[in-house]
């Protein structure tokens, strides 16, 4: 968990019991509240993925419906008045859900981290990189939550802030993957940022004898890390992409550090899985076959 100076929604925050949090991040809303023997948890979204806006209230006014281990779990009608559902653009409410609680425990451990499965940009343009040539570009990912009542325990709450749609990638209908599609701009410089995406750089280096053309690109999502820059940026390591000359395959790999040119980087949380020599020269085929 990252120890940094700046505010931020995320790290270790206490709520006694009986009290309640509230997190507002970008479209997305969460409230939890601690009883005698577990947690409360409700979530909200925005419609639109470009709210731009955070914010986090403990205790939260007004306070979220009690919900002790004798009476019954909260109901939406319960919680009326205490979510933002009449909000312009906001959907209702999900039902609140009951997590046991860690004995004795006040804390919560909210974690940024990445999609579970690989991200699909496509570029607003397509555009042709000619040979021996190398392009760097930037592009906005969304974000999960996981929730924690102990540091290094399993998420009880594993949830995108805003969910992309789903898309399949590969190079027919019976050789590929699930994966989430996400429209971008595919910036050639440092993008803005919104409180529940994060960016992640990558080069496109083409080496071989022929124009490349750059039209869809799996990004290796569970792959990367979460990275915080001394402003409270939130950043993933660099992402390459080589096609080297002849019909050798693309090359993919991950480097550490970014190229957004701060001198310090804090280790938010891990990749998902590590992304093994194995798998990597495994998937060479499903991150170009089907343009990149």
């Amino acid at each position: 968990m990252g120890s940094s100076a700046f505010p931020s929604w995320w790290g270790s925050f206490q709520i006694p019991e009986g009290s309640c949090g509230r997190w507002e991040i970008g479209p997305f809303f969460m409230w939890i509240q601690r009883n005698a023997e577990d947690w409360t948890v409700m979530r909200q979204r925005h419609k639109d993925p470009f709210r731009d806006h955070w914010d986090v209230e403990i205790p939260a006014d007004p306070p979220c419906p009690a919900s002790g281990k004798d009476e019954a779990p909260a109901s939406p009608a319960d919680w009326a008045g205490k979510v933002p559902h009449d909000e312009v653009g906001a959907s209702p409410p999900d039902p609140p859900q009951r997590y046991a609680a860690l004995e004795g425990s006040g804390t919560v451990h909210i974690t940024p981290a990445h999609a579970d499965r690989p991200v699909v940009i496509t570029p607003e343009q397509s555009f042709f990189l000619p040979p021996k040539r190398t392009v760097h570009l930037f592009v906005s990912l969304p974000l999960w939550l996981q929730f924690r009542d102990e540091p290094d325990g399993v998420p009880m709450i594993d949830d995108a802030l805003f969910r992309p749609s789903d898309t399949w990638h590969g190079p027919n209908t019976q050789v590929g993957q699930v994966c989430y599609a996400s429209r971008t701009r595919a910036a050639f410089a440092p993008i803005g940022r919104l409180p529940h995406r994060i960016v992640t750089p990558f080069e496109v280096r083409n080496r071989s004898e022929k124009d490349v053309k750059v039209e869809r690109i799996k990004l290796p999502t569970p792959h990367l890390s979460v990275l915080v820059d001394e402003q409270g940026g939130l950043w993933t390591e660099a992402v390459i992409f080589e096609q080297p000359p002849g019909v050798d395959p693309p090359d993919v790999r991950i480097e550490p550090g970014t190229t957004n040119g701060s001198q310090k980087l804090e280790v938010l949380s891990g990749p998902r899985t590590r992304m093994e020599k194995k798998f990597v020269w495994h998937a060479f085929g499903d991150f170009f076959g089907n343009g990149w």
